[in-house]
């Protein structure tokens, strides 16, 4: 089963470029599992926002998280790695992910539904604006319960694949075993303090020993918004030893 949706996401990937003439920005995607009871959807209620969705309130019969991480290609991170704007492949790619993500995620749910079961993707993601930016669906900390990797201090899930990338999840009732949380620390700096290179190139210094500073973040993606139409930035992961792995 892991195989045929393995293949299948593939397939929709090339297909989805093929009926819309473009050459395709990602490398093959890292699909992971979570279980849909996992008792750490409740710690996403302490660490990201109190209202913070269960997968069973989109699908009170689900049984999995399916987590799917689509990493860019190695010109793509490349070409993000100088300057203080991120760079026009970077910003392509950032949109470009968001739109088949959206045809993915529909394409996905109807095959897990021909094959019997039921899938439906996450809505009602809405950013709440407080003393910090959350998510009622944290799509990197859903793919880290699926087992997707572990957190760098540029706050970017690293996967087996690497951090350079966009993640996304469908709710299913898959008969499938859950994958595991990855217990080996993946960021050089929480593991031995040998990096801090994503720190030294955030170019508003969000990235603070004290924390986080998500303004200062956002107001550097609405600045890329303002010049290419997405807002990103991207600057924390590229050119980074977690940012590009084979």
């Amino acid at each position: 089963m892991r195989d045929k949706i393995q293949a299948k996401m593939q397939q929709l990937i090339e297909q989805y470029c093929k009926e819309n003439n473009m050459e395709s920005m990602w490398r093959e995607p890292v699909i992971k599992y979570a279980d849909a009871h996992s008792p750490l959807f409740d710690k996403l209620r302490e660490i990201i926002d109190p209202d913070h969705h269960y997968p069973t309130d989109y699908m009170p019969e689900a049984t999995l998280v399916l987590s799917y991480f689509m990493p860019f290609k190695k010109e793509i991170v490349d070409s993000n790695t100088t300057g203080e704007l991120t760079s026009p492949e970077w910003a392509a790619a950032y949109g470009a992910t968001n739109t088949i993500a959206g045809y993915l995620n529909e394409k996905i749910s109807e095959y897990i539904k021909e094959l019997g079961y039921n899938a439906c993707p996450p809505t009602d993601l809405g950013i709440v604006r407080a003393e910090q930016l959350r998510s009622r669906w944290s799509q990197r900390h859903v793919g880290y319960i699926a087992g997707q990797g572990t957190f760098g201090i540029n706050n970017m899930l690293i996967s087996d694949k690497g951090c350079a990338g966009r993640y996304y999840t469908v709710i299913t009732t898959l008969p499938l075993e859950a994958d595991s949380v990855v217990e080996e620390e993946r960021c050089l700096y929480k593991k031995d303090g040998s990096c801090r290179l994503c720190v030294e190139r955030c170019p508003v210094n969000a990235l603070q020993e004290s924390g986080f500073v998500s303004y200062d973040c956002l107001d550097q993606c609405n600045k890329n918004e303002d010049i290419y139409g997405h807002g990103a930035c991207g600057k924390c992961a590229a050119g980074m030893p977690c940012s590009y792995k084979e």
